[in-house]
């Protein structure tokens, strides 16, 4: 087991007994699809502000509607079945 001393101002993490390489402390809060690394903080606190924005508050549906029959189709809504995606713009 390793000690060490994270810095939240540099986002670093430093041992506390011996000289070495400090490590990038990563937020997990949001996700690359592709390779499931942690989107950039800077990115991600913009991902969050736009979902509690759109979706604090909302329930999610149980249903989806199908267009072609114009008819309601019960859904089991589980993590597996959710996905949400947001597009970052520069």
């Amino acid at each position: 087991m390793s000690h060490r001393q994270v810095d939240l101002g540099e986002w670093k993490c430093h041992s506390l007994y011996w000289p070495g390489e400090a490590f990038d402390l990563l937020r997990g809060t949001w996700f690359h699809a592709e390779n499931w690394q942690p989107v950039a903080s800077e990115y991600a606190d913009r991902i969050e502000q736009e979902h509690l924005q759109r979706f604090h508050g909302h329930k999610m549906a149980d249903y989806v509607w199908d267009s072609s029959t114009s008819t309601r189709l019960e859904k089991q809504v589980t993590s597996d079945t959710v996905a949400t995606v947001f597009l970052l713009l520069p």
